[in-house]
């Protein structure tokens, strides 16, 4: 109903009531007045088959005037096995991992196994070749429910842990989408088998059933793995696992017990603002790093539906370093802390406290740049700027330059120096 609501005030903005029609109903027992030359459908998970795509986009065949014209016309879920050490893992939940968690649980219970998404996963750690987890033929005649052989061999000595379960989208026989190697708006699947691991070696294989059944409600499949790792030497350990849907599994796994204290799900604690610059510091320079961070229960929307800018400007915040406080010891860095001062608008300024940090962004370097010469005269390049981003750096820089500057007659060129 809300996203039906979104779609009609998103059609009537655009002034589009004439030219296109909104059916809001049941795709089971609604009825259309024509037939269509195409249907796009968004029903596909991370396994793609999981949000009940097989049924749905089977039924809305009888809408089509040639059922094989669906986008997506295939989707093709695989399978590899993984290694995944322990340290990788907090065992916990973020702000907004909670949120969905907490809602499942109360819908389906705290013994309820939800399927965990992966991000980021390193390339090292899949082990194993790849295989069919599930293929759907949306064009075609689909199988609601299947059985099918896999066999992953083993390529690399490793600890197992788990299956790694991602989604190949294609859009036609040409456009495809990877999720492995372009997200979109799907995360791969992880399934936890073995806690804390099975030792694997190169050509060990791990052969067996991948199972799709439908759930209770007829309309989303539960899936299984029923395998075993067979061993060079001829060894043979079960790799079952179980995944339903909405169905409470017989037994709860190692893995899943970890996620919950005294049988609650466990909360990480929320990242403050120099966890963020230091996450932001590994992949941007210091001047594009956000000098605030505001937290917002939700974002602002206008009354179409939009963000709402303005409404976020309104917000008040303080700007405050993560670095403790450390006074000027010289008189360079006396007259630097009384220039960022002034720019920054700051009662209190550290010679370790970075200038973006404390708000300052490039409009300010270029008139800092002036406020250096005229207090201390020396030229410098802006670019210094933003290789020394706190008074302490800085200040060293200036008195190079300025011993360069008396040693040299009637030059303003001064060379850049790493201090």
């Amino acid at each position: 109903e809300e996203t039906y609501n979104k779609a009609k005030k998103r059609i009537e903005s655009l002034g589009l009531t004439d030219k296109i029609t909104l059916i809001h109903g049941d795709i089971r027992t609604v009825v259309i007045p024509e037939k269509m030359d195409y249907c796009v459908s968004e029903i596909v998970g991370s396994i793609a088959g999981s949000e009940g795509s097989a049924v749905l986009i089977d039924i809305s065949k009888k809408f089509l005037k040639d059922p094989s014209h669906m986008i997506p016309s295939r989707s093709i879920t695989k399978i590899a096995a993984v290694a995944l050490d322990e340290s990788l893992f907090d065992y916990g939940f973020s702000d907004v991992a909670t949120y969905y968690a907490e809602k499942i649980a109360a819908d389906l219970g705290a013994d309820f196994e939800f399927r965990l998404c992966l991000k980021n996963l390193p390339p090292e750690n899949i082990i194993s070749t790849s295989g069919v987890f599930e293929d759907l033929d949306y064009s075609g005649a689909i199988a609601y429910e299947h059985a099918h052989e896999i066999t992953l061999s083993i390529t690399k000595d490793a600890t197992f842990n788990g299956f790694y379960v991602w989604m190949d989208l294609f859009l036609d026989a040409e456009i495809h989408l990877d999720i492995m190697e372009d997200p979109g708006s799907w995360l791969p699947i992880y399934f936890p088998v073995s806690y804390p691991g099975i030792k694997v070696r190169e050509g060990d294989c791990i052969t067996g059933k991948a199972i799709r059944r439908l759930s209770s409600n007829n309309i989303n499949p539960d899936y299984f793995v029923m395998a075993e790792l067979v061993t060079a030497e001829g060894e043979r350990v079960d790799l079952n696992f179980e995944s339903y849907h909405h169905e409470t599994a017989p037994t709860k796994s190692s893995f899943f017990q970890k996620l919950f204290e005294d049988g609650k799900l466990k909360k990480l604690p929320t990242p403050d603002a120099s966890e963020f610059r230091e996450y932001l510091g590994k992949y941007l320079p210091d001047y594009m790093i956000p000098a605030a961070f505001i937290s917002q229960e939700t974002m602002p929307r206008t009354a179409n539906g939009k963000l709402d800018r303005k409404a976020l400007t309104k917000k008040e915040f303080e700007l405050t370093s993560s670095q403790h406080y450390v006074a000027p010891r010289n008189r360079v860095e006396e007259k630097l802390v009384q220039i960022w001062q002034e720019l920054l608008n700051a009662e209190k300024v550290g010679v370790f406290d970075n200038f973006f940090e404390l708000g300052g962004h490039s409009l300010l370097a270029m008139r800092m740049v002036s406020y250096i010469e005229r207090n201390l005269l020396i030229t410098i390049p802006i670019r210094v700027l933003f290789q020394f981003t706190c008074i302490n750096d800085l200040s060293k820089y200036l008195e190079i330059q300025g011993k360069n500057a008396d040693s040299e007659e009637n030059t303003n060129t001064y060379q850049f120096l790493d201090v």
